[in-house]
């Protein structure tokens, strides 16, 4: 992927605070299992299950701590999209749908805290993943418009100014090596822009309901934003490869008297400055993408001693992209500012490496922190409710949940502080480096999922009494869990 359109990703440029955002992104907020929840009427000789009050609290609280992480990742989303001056009227478009979701679910929080029943807790909680799809939808949106924007506002017009001052520099000596380089350059330039065309558009045309009778709403809009980053990354390629070129191949001149002149391309002012305007673009974008992750990590409560590591690190990122900014900005030659413009990406790895980490680090300290103790004390209510009438289908479903809850905790057993030791160098050197840090987090969010479907299946026999709404196969309650992840949505 073009490491200029990364940060328009739900992974790159702040748009890594929305992958944060996505991420975050993104990333760290799928829900847990819904607390004990009793009906109105329960069954005869069910008489062991908690109060009804207790759980229509529990039920409004939950929904509270739901709509909050949401309005957040809202807030954080409608304050990055501000901070864009790509976006054009898309703008606008963007920060008015994200205000009305945070109208909206404020509305439906307000609803929720005066329901009177369970079932009317119940069902107005389920909307809040059902009507909204802040995580599966909405944030992704964002994330491919501020690319899609991105590509057409900024990368495409900065790819035809290269493009032209290759042209200019063309001439007999060196047409056999520039002149396809350049021809590659404007079809990657067709390519990238040809699937872009109309996407946002399209994209901000999307509903909640039209995500639910089709899961895979997003997947044409997640092929085009690829299309367009190969491409730009294949033309940037071709760029590089041209300046190299120029910078060897010195033009040939004839003076006045007729005897030939070289001049050195390598301190051309035009392309010197080009290239420092670029590198400080590149800069901002991955400053701007970790301010964004700082205040992401700095908003959860759950972190412990891994919050300050995190801000840390990221600070440190943020002075050594500064520092190597101000030196790109006093380069002399083409030559040393190309150098020093490949840095800001071999020596940091902003988006392949540092907002994955900040990602995966929530997502495991929110699984650890939050979800399994949640799942345990689940496990210790239906221990308690366990006796000789029930021990036949209570009883394997708390064990299951047991066998999950261990499976998750296995699979993140210090995972939090190796990903804290991984450092650009061992990307560089492999870059499957996060694969099994990811696969580990996939593997807990699995087992926590289980645990959870374990636990509202006892709820359901518990509610039906003697397992007349019990089935192996049912799920008919089941929590809908909101999205993360640090790739895509």
């Amino acid at each position: 992927m073009n490491r200029r359109l990364r940060a328009r990703r739900g992974s790159p440029r702040a748009v890594a605070a929305l992958a944060l955002t996505l991420a975050a992104s993104a990333g760290t907020l799928a829900a847990t299992a819904l607390p004990a929840v009793a009906q109105d009427n329960p069954a005869p000789g069910v008489t062991t299950v908690p109060t009804y009050a207790r759980q229509l609290s529990r039920i409004k609280a939950r929904a509270a701590n739901e709509i909050t992480l949401r309005l957040r990742s809202l807030d954080d989303a409608i304050a990055d999209v501000n901070s864009y001056s790509f976006l054009g009227s898309d703008q606008a478009a963007l920060v008015t749908n994200l205000q009305s979701d945070i109208s909206g679910l404020q509305a439906l929080d307000t609803k929720i805290q005066s329901d009177a029943t369970v079932q009317q807790a119940l069902a107005d909680y389920y909307t809040i993943f059902s009507g909204f799809r802040i995580y599966y939808l909405v944030m992704p949106v964002v994330s491919y418009v501020v690319n899609a924007d991105h590509v057409d506002n900024l990368s495409l017009p900065a790819l035809q100014s290269e493009i032209s001052s290759l042209q200019g520099q063309e001439n007999a000596s060196n047409q056999a090596v520039i002149g396809p380089l350049v021809a590659d350059m404007q079809q990657e330039a067709q390519a990238a822009s040809s699937a872009t065309t109309g996407l946002s558009a399209q994209l901000l045309g999307y509903t909640a309901a039209e995500w639910d009778s089709n899961h895979g709403l997003l997947d044409p809009a997640r092929v085009s934003t690829a299309t367009a980053d190969k491409a730009l990354a294949m033309a940037q390629r071709e760029y590089y490869e041209a300046l190299r070129y120029l910078d060897h191949h010195p033009t040939t001149t004839t003076t006045t008297t007729g005897a030939p002149t070289t001049t050195s391309t390598t301190s051309e002012p035009g392309r010197l400055a080009a290239i420092q305007e670029r590198a400080a673009r590149q800069i901002s974008a991955r400053v701007n993408a970790l301010n964004a992750s700082i205040a992401l990590v700095q908003s959860k409560s759950y972190l412990g001693p891994d919050q300050a590591t995190l801000v840390s690190d990221m600070q440190s990122d943020i002075s050594a992209l500064q520092a190597l900014g101000a030196k790109i900005s006093t380069d002399t030659t083409v030559a040393q500012a190309i150098s020093d413009y490949t840095d800001i990406f071999t020596q940091l790895r902003i988006y392949y490496l540092v907002v994955p980490v900040v990602n995966d680090v929530i997502r495991v300290d929110y699984l650890s922190n939050v979800a399994l103790p949640a799942d345990n004390q689940e496990i210790s209510s239906l221990n308690g409710l366990v006796n000789a009438s029930n021990q036949a289908v209570l009883g394997p479903l708390v064990t299951d949940m047991q066998d999950q809850v261990q499976t998750a905790t296995a699979a993140m057993s210090g995972l939090s502080a190796q990903l804290l030791t991984f450092t650009p160098a061992e990307w560089n050197a492999n870059h499957k480096l996060l694969v099994s840090a990811s696969a580990g987090v996939t593997s807990a969010n699995r087992a926590v999922a289980a645990a959870n479907r374990d636990y509202l299946r006892a709820l359901a026999y518990l509610r039906g009494g003697a397992g007349t709404h019990h089935s192996s196969g049912g799920d008919h309650h089941r929590l809908p869990e909101p999205g993360h992840g640090h790739h895509g949505h």
